[in-house]
């Protein structure tokens, strides 16, 4: 960029990004099967991920809970609002997966 003096303006240059720390692992068991995810990640989160077809290829895809109707159910605010993310985590039923993070040993069953 030119400016009015005449002299050029260059942007600053590009910082390089420091290594990102490898994050702990926890296993959780989820409806009766382990699963590990970075300890950051949020129980919805690993559901999610669990039911990616190219990330564990030994679950298939489920829902979270099953609506009265029958239909499956899954997160759809991700910051605790809707309720859509239930599941009864360490025998408490009804917690927000969105709202709680992965432990090691923590037991979560879906309803779906």
């Amino acid at each position: 960029m030119e400016l009015e003096t005449g002299e050029t303006m260059e942007p600053p240059p590009m910082r390089e990004r420091a290594p990102r720390p490898a994050s702990r692992l926890v296993t959780l068991r989820v409806d009766g099967q382990d699963l590990t995810v970075p300890a950051d990640t949020t129980v919805a989160a690993a559901l999610v991920n669990r039911s990616h077809p190219g990330r564990n290829p030994g679950f298939q895809r489920l829902g979270f809970r099953r609506s009265v109707r029958g239909e499956l159910r899954g997160p759809l605010c991700g910051m605790g609002i809707c309720f859509e993310c239930r599941a009864t985590i360490d025998g408490r039923p009804h917690v927000r997966t969105c709202m709680t993070t992965c432990c090691d040993g923590m037991v979560v069953l879906t309803d779906a």
